[in-house]
């Protein structure tokens, strides 16, 4: 029996058109718990013999290593995987639970930190779900430490990231950069410390929309209480976390690329959990006011198709998500031609600069950054090797660009 027509029970499953069986094994491991049938679907296409290698570079690329090397090793399924596959797998699983483990041990001590200064705060994303909904925070993979801080609190909040060794590095290419591009981010510039990692500081919970003042002291008063390890914090409501989830996959989904399909696996599992506590009303009523319903819409039309979520019918109509457009191969696939479409995004930004010699040099920057960008953006062991990287960052960018132009043409024929 075919894989893309098996069958059980009343739900049947069906392939997304356009995706390889190694893209539906990653987004079939892509939930923290597998049903009766979704198992067996699991394992149907592992008996139909992936492109192992594609998988694991699949499985790294989207973030769902730790969930599928969890799914391989239950229900007898690593008889069915080869032994150095399962082996590459271990190792690398090993490697990400040491560094979310590091991540959340740094997350901790910032938290006792803040805690002692009664300074609010919110963790965000993977650092808050790790604990609030997966169980084992090793399942959830993270890269920094999300929190969520009041504009006021700002300077507080720099203090007590300084006093522990955290440092703010030049991310910007060059002074005109910074000029154009400092704050239209929904975070600060990441802090950063060798030994503790990466925090991000980020005053509001709406990607791709910007700061709304009175939506955002509503988050904070709908705000709950939540312990993190001991330390007493408080937590997005059910609403506002959904809303802040489905916001940022949606604006990395629909064009600003870099997707991790462990963000579909938060949104399914968030309303699996809370489905029945949510309320939809006020959600939905908040997607209208802010003028994002039929991008949360179609996002969670595509959560209800693929992972089966079971989101209730009346709160898509309230959505009106019934025109969506998103599927699983254009989101998958865009991320080859999002290089191409942002940087169409940045000649048109670059209009906005008066004087055709500071556009020039605003372009040429691209090519050509400031020596505290390379250091942050490759990270030399030493920085007297950055003069490397003056000459492999501009070839990458065109290697980038000319790939990436390629892949836009080949979606545009299809």
């Amino acid at each position: 029996m075919s894989v893309y027509s098996f069958a059980s029970g009343s739900k049947r499953f069906e392939s997304n058109p356009g995706l390889s069986p190694e893209e539906h094994l990653l987004i079939q491991a892509s939930r923290i718990r597998l049903s009766l049938e979704e198992g067996l679907h699991f394992k149907h296409l592992l008996e139909d013999g992936p492109d192992w290698p594609n998988v694991v570079q699949g499985a790294k690329r989207f973030g769902v290593l730790p969930l599928l090397y969890k799914h391989l090793s239950e229900g007898g399924r690593s008889s069915l995987v080869p032994d150095p596959v399962m082996a590459e797998l271990r190792i690398y699983r090993r490697f990400l639970a040491f560094r979310t483990f590091q991540l959340h041990r740094s997350a901790l001590q910032l938290f006792e930190k803040i805690s002692d200064r009664n300074l609010r705060v919110m963790p965000l994303k993977g650092i808050y779900l790790g604990e609030a909904l997966y169980g084992d925070i090793t399942l959830r993979p993270v890269s920094d430490i999300d929190i969520l801080c009041r504009k006021e609190d700002l300077d507080t909040m720099h203090c007590i990231l300084e006093s522990m060794g955290y440092r703010q590095p030049v991310i910007y290419k060059s002074k005109l950069h910074e000029r154009l591009l400092q704050g239209k981010s929904s975070h600060c510039p990441p802090y950063c410390s060798k030994q503790l990692g990466q925090v991000e500081v980020h005053t509001h919970t709406l990607p791709g929309i910007g700061y709304d003042h009175e939506l955002m002291e509503s988050v904070w008063r709908s705000s709950k209480p939540f312990s993190f390890g001991g330390a007493k914090l408080n937590g997005l409501s059910l609403e506002d976390q959904l809303f802040h989830l489905s916001l940022h996959l949606h604006h990395h989904a629909a064009g600003s690329g870099g997707i991790a399909l462990y963000w579909f696996c938060d949104i399914h599992e968030w309303i699996s959990k809370n489905v029945s506590h949510t309320d939809w009303e006020r959600f939905c009523h908040r997607a209208v006011s802010v003028g994002v319903n039929k991008r949360i819409g179609e996002l969670l039309v595509l959560m209800k198709t693929v992972w089966h979520t079971d989101i209730p019918p009346d709160a898509l109509e309230m959505l009106d998500a019934s025109g969506h457009s998103l599927s699983m191969k254009q989101i998958l696939h865009r991320e080859k031609s999002t290089y191409f479409l942002t940087s169409i995004k940045k000649i048109r930004r670059a209009t906005l600069i008066p004087g055709w010699s500071n556009r020039c040099r605003y372009m040429a920057r691209y090519l050509f950054p400031q020596r505290e960008y390379l250091l942050y953006r490759y990270k030399p062991k030493r920085a007297d090797n950055v003069w490397i990287y003056r000459i492999l960052h501009p070839l990458r960018v065109v290697y980038r660009g000319v790939s990436s132009i390629a892949w836009w043409l080949l979606e545009k024929r299809s």
